[in-house]
């Protein structure tokens, strides 16, 4: 950073964190073959959890993130 005193750094920064939270907003899993990898990358045994299980999963991050969206 030193090496270029002409850059307005705190711009930087604040541009990356603005696109980052642009990323989180759209990025969504629309299907399994998204799931998957996110699924693996973490350590998540999908095929043990039960159907039961992860649909009241589901709805309960459906309701945190229409929470999340209202202004």
């Amino acid at each position: 950073m030193e090496e270029h005193p002409e850059v307005k750094w705190n711009e930087v920064v604040r541009r990356a964190i603005r696109e980052y939270l642009e990323k989180m907003k759209t990025t969504e899993v629309r299907d399994i073959a998204t799931l998957l990898p996110i699924a693996k990358e973490t350590g998540v045994a999908l095929e043990k959890i039960p159907v039961e299980v992860a649909v009241q999963h589901f709805e309960r991050m459906r309701e945190l993130e229409w929470r999340r969206i209202r202004p």
